[in-house]
């Protein structure tokens, strides 16, 4: 791959961090309660793994010395993280636990991602970074939803659920209007 295209790419691979930290937390509010819970293990499982394979790869990639620091310290909380999904049943009274931990890694992989689309210095790097946190925003409405639907949502969620769904409708029109797509 060229230049370019390698750094697309790690900027796509960086915000699918984003995306499963939300999958993640909400397959585990799924089986919690029991919705198509053999499907949310599945779900569960094979995106920590893919989290862990991919990681690996993006680690290696990271570009510079702040970017890889950013990774350092997304390994850490990942793994604390992932713990706490499989480290015992999912239950309604370790849910704002489990949000918390999601919501650092997801920080740190909004972060690095950012870093990975100014490092490239290229306008369409842009997109493919706001394509790639639409994933993200998905899985984080539907994840409000379930943690709506366990009576786990506190009202600064319901305050992160309306934006997660501006920010989504907002970034359909920039994508629709954007020359390169």
């Amino acid at each position: 791959l060229g230049t370019r295209r390698r750094l697309h790419h790690g900027i796509a691979l960086a915000g699918r961090r984003r995306m499963l930290s939300q999958r993640m937390a909400k397959a585990w509010l799924a089986v919690g309660q029991d919705v198509e819970s053999s499907r949310a293990e599945k779900i569960l499982f094979d995106s920590m793994s893919l989290f862990d394979r991919q990681f690996v790869k993006l680690k290696a990639f990271a570009p510079n010395a702040e970017i890889k620091s950013t990774y350092s310290t997304l390994e850490s909380v990942w793994s604390d993280y992932k713990a706490a999904l499989v480290g015992a049943s999912p239950a309604l009274n370790t849910t704002p636990q489990l949000i918390k931990l999601d919501s650092k890694v997801l920080a740190l992989a909004h972060q690095g991602t950012v870093q990975l689309e100014k490092y490239s210095g290229q306008s369409v790097s842009k997109l493919v970074n706001l394509a790639g946190r639409q994933r993200m925003l998905s899985q984080r409405m539907a994840k409000y939803y379930l943690s709506n639907r366990w009576g786990a949502l506190i009202p600064e969620q319901v305050g992160e659920l309306n934006k997660a769904r501006e920010e989504f409708q907002k970034a359909l029109i920039v994508l629709e209007q954007a020359p390169e797509a």
